[in-house]
């Protein structure tokens, strides 16, 4: 049999019957034909699919290909031909999930991590929220206790999917709330004012329902229902001390806190609901700590340069262990007085300088026994504490109610200039700069040599009634008494208040002193310095 194979060399009915035996010649071309079949499980004909596409065949669907393309929403699914496409692996929360990836009909359910458990900051450290705004520290006192200061913006790494019965519990306390004091959940490390409940501060910003902190240093508790605000999944939780003005000495603490469903199923284990931060309340101050400055002093930075035994250039009492920053070259500034110990316990002290800087703390409120206890060799930027390893004081033991001599002391030759003290209390508590509410101005006036110094009454300077046994007058004629700085002092020579003389006219409240011999001393603006003695009675 000879046959010649030319596909689609006839019409469809070109090929016949043949008998046996029977010679038929066909001719075959082999190419690809015109005809698709739509049924026979191979692409073939003009078919653009298996069986699908072209001109003949029913449209192909693209929804099992493995690549997104035709009206695909998604890789094989989405839009008007393939099944909806499933979001639980795309990162952000969308179509019917209540979560990030979860929730709703399609995904898994979304985890509430939700039990009484106090949040750690040991497994998770704080860092930086809100890019530039964060200019502070986070200091962790223990593993549930978190104190953040000085203009603060912190975060923790915390996953949870907040519900509508979502409840936080936790305590808080601030000596200085600044412009926003709060706590948030959030997303990302943007600031979310929409998510931040503030707790105090002076700024309006953030959640307000809860800004009702007024009792400084003390402990209170708060229970906020977040779910009741917003809901989702979470990676952050926040802390928030804001204080962008100057001196930026905002603190915040936060304690026990716990994240939870339903309110009241968690109770604190440990609450402090009312109680002062320091746990004592013995101490006695007056607010504040005497700065002296002595102006135009060259030769380098050496603090043993400072002139401590004449009379200071100016003097003020401030509230805060930190001086002004930048505020001039070649100076030096002494800053002095009595700090109370607020709890029985070991401190420890810290000093930041520019340029170089020393710190002294007697063993009593004796400034004999004082002795130095930190240092900054060189110069630390503003409230740099960790720079040199000499800032940092050993653990020093004190007693609660009683009263130590400190001073410290900074040389500035150049540029940048700041001065700034801070502690750790027995409890872990951390203050950076100390607070006012600990500190007492004072200093023995024996440090100055007061030869010329007047110890009569003379006629431009007139100190009365004396005795007395509520207030001094002080009544003064001529231009340097203008601005001068007045002390009183006791017969120890331990200072106790002091007061800028404005005009020629001043009077000093004495009613709450014990009765005895006091030193009036005035520090006149061109360099003398006047001394007179008054009795309480």
């Amino acid at each position: 049999m000879r046959v010649s194979m030319k596909w689609n060399a006839y019409a469809a009915n070109a090929c016949e019957t043949f008998n046996y035996g029977e010679i038929e010649d066909y001719g075959i071309v082999l190419g690809a034909g015109s005809t698709s079949s739509c049924s026979d499980g191979i692409q073939n004909g003009n078919e653009t699919g298996v069986d699908c596409g072209g001109p003949d065949c029913a449209p192909c669907s693209t929804c099992n290909d493995g690549i997104q393309n035709g009206s695909e929403t998604g890789v094989d699914c989405g839009g008007p031909d393939c099944a909806p496409c499933a979001t639980c692996n795309d990162g952000i929360q969308n179509g019917s999930e209540t979560g990030v990836d979860c929730g709703g009909p399609d995904c898994a359910a979304c985890p509430t991590n939700s039990t009484c458990d106090l949040v750690s900051f040991i497994t998770s450290s704080p860092y930086g929220y809100g890019g530039g705004q964060d200019n502070g520290q986070a200091t962790v006192l223990n593993e549930n206790t978190i104190m953040i200061e000085n203009n603060a913006w912190k975060a923790i790494d915390f996953n949870y999917n907040i519900t509508a019965n979502t409840m936080i519990s936790f305590e808080y306390a601030s000596t200085v709330p600044g412009e926003i004091s709060g706590i948030a959940f959030d997303t990302d490390l943007s600031l979310s004012s929409n998510r931040t409940f503030k707790l105090s501060g002076s700024q309006s910003w953030g959640i307000s329902n809860y800004n009702n902190y007024t009792d400084l240093g003390v402990w209170k508790s708060y229970s906020i229902p977040v779910g009741d605000f917003y809901t989702g999944t979470f990676n952050h939780l926040v802390f928030v001390a804001d204080y962008d003005a100057s001196p930026q000495n905002s603190n915040a603490y936060f304690r026990n806190i716990q994240v939870y469903e339903n309110a009241g199923s968690c109770t604190n284990p440990d609450p402090l609901n009312g109680s002062p931060i320091n746990q004592s309340q013995d101490c006695t101050a007056e607010g504040n700590i005497l700065l002296e400055k002595w102006s135009n002093i060259g030769g380098g930075v050496d603090v043993s340069l400072i002139p401590v035994t004449t009379t200071p250039t100016s003097t003020q009492n401030v509230s805060l262990f930190e001086m002004p920053l930048n505020t001039a070259d070649n100076y030096g500034v002494r800053m002095r007085g009595y700090i109370c110990a607020p709890q029985t316990g070991n401190y420890t002290f810290w000093i930041s300088s520019d340029d170089n800087g020393e710190l002294w703390l007697s063993t009593n409120d004796d400034v004999a026994n004082k002795q130095l206890i930190a240092n900054v060799p060189g110069w630390t930027p503003s409230r740099d504490w960790t720079k040199y390893a000499q800032q940092k004081s050993v653990e020093i033991a004190l007693v609660e109610g009683q009263s130590y001599y400190i001073e410290a002391l900074v040389k500035e030759q150049s540029g940048g200039d700041n001065l700034a003290v801070g502690w750790t209390l027995p409890n872990g508590v951390v203050e950076r700069p100390i607070q006012g509410s600990y500190l007492s101005p004072g200093g023995p006036i024996t440090d100055f040599n007061f030869e010329g110094s007047k110890e009569v009454v003379e006629d431009n300077a007139l100190i009365y009634p004396n005795p007395t046994s509520d207030v001094i007058n002080i009544q003064t004629s001529g231009a340097a008494y203008d601005k001068a700085t007045i002390g009183v002092f006791n017969a120890n020579g331990q200072m106790l208040k002091t007061t800028q003389h404005l005009g020629q006219q001043s009077v000093i409240e004495l009613s709450d002193f014990d009765n005895g011999l006091y030193i009036i001393q005035i520090y006149k603006s061109n360099g003398e310095t006047e001394i007179f003695k008054i009795v309480k009675t």
